[in-house]
């Protein structure tokens, strides 16, 4: 009676084997088919959200600016938009800059007075030279309606700034060098400044009576305020060089000499000249 049941186990245990053998390519295959979802969960991405620019007005300075007289200074607004005087009185989005000097922030709702001391920008001007006597001033940009009625401390902003040298006719040029010259490569420049002092990049960084140089190959001048970029086009000679050697490839370019502050914040079109040249 022994041999039958120890054969009836083997079968049985065969059995189970051969069961299991047959279970693991499903396995196998319930795995192959459950990995790309995996995959596609892995490789989502998620954008974060981009932080909104906050609402305000400011100018082009910085608090402790010093600055020459006639300096152009730029309006600069998010949240609103710029029209003039006149225009839509009513309508809270709208209306123009006014430049307080040396006095306080007009509360909401009340009319800017018209004077020295409140400069009505009722043009929808976004720019306007310099004009102060020398020494030290708070000004401050308020934002006002169509009816000249402020928006309050929210929408102004006040920085202290030194107004220093009398105005004086400013310029960059190129020494030795005009335009329609036919030039051989490498060429030896030289920059010549007038109005201004020269400063290394980095330093005096908010006095804007200072700067360094940039030379622009086949570039146009950079806008007032903005950056000058660094790259192969844009030269920058941050040390306060005052010469410099550049390889040009044969035919015509055109050399721009532009002149920016401590941070290459542009002076803009004032402060830059262009010439055209030939290299044989």
């Amino acid at each position: 009676m022994i041999r039958p049941i120890a054969a009836v186990a083997l079968v049985f245990l065969v059995a189970s084997c051969t069961s299991k053998k047959a279970e693991k390519p499903n396995q196998k295959t319930e795995k192959k088919a459950a990995a790309p979802a995996e995959k596609n969960v892995a490789t989502q991405e998620v954008t974060p959200p981009q932080p909104a620019q906050p609402q305000g007005v400011r100018f082009n300075v910085r608090d402790g600016a010093k600055l020459p007289q006639g300096f152009e200074l730029q309006f600069r607004i998010h949240g609103k938009t710029v029209a003039p005087a006149g225009t839509e009185p009513e309508n809270p989005d709208k209306g123009h800059f006014h430049l307080l000097v040396d006095t306080d922030t007009i509360p909401a709702g009340t009319v800017i007075p018209s004077d020295k001391k409140h400069i009505h920008f009722g043009k929808g001007q976004t720019s306007a030279p310099l004009d102060l006597p020398l020494g030290k001033h708070k000004i401050t940009l308020l934002f006002a309606d169509g009816a000249h009625r402020s928006f309050g401390p929210e929408w102004a902003s006040s920085v202290n700034i030194e107004v220093v040298g009398k105005a004086v006719h400013r310029r960059v040029y190129f020494v030795g060098l005009k335009d329609g010259d036919t030039v051989q490569s490498p060429l030896t420049v030289n920059f010549g400044l007038d109005g201004m002092e020269l400063s290394p990049a980095g330093q005096n960084a908010q006095d804007k009576t200072k700067g360094h140089h940039h030379l622009i190959i086949d570039g146009k001048p950079i806008a007032l305020g903005q950056v000058v970029p660094s790259d192969a086009q844009h030269k920058h000679y941050g040390s306060g060089q005052t010469t410099a050697t550049v390889e040009l490839e044969p035919g015509e370019h055109t050399l721009t000499l532009q002149f920016a502050d401590g941070l290459h914040q542009s002076y803009g079109d004032e402060l830059s000249t262009t010439i055209k040249v030939t290299v044989k």
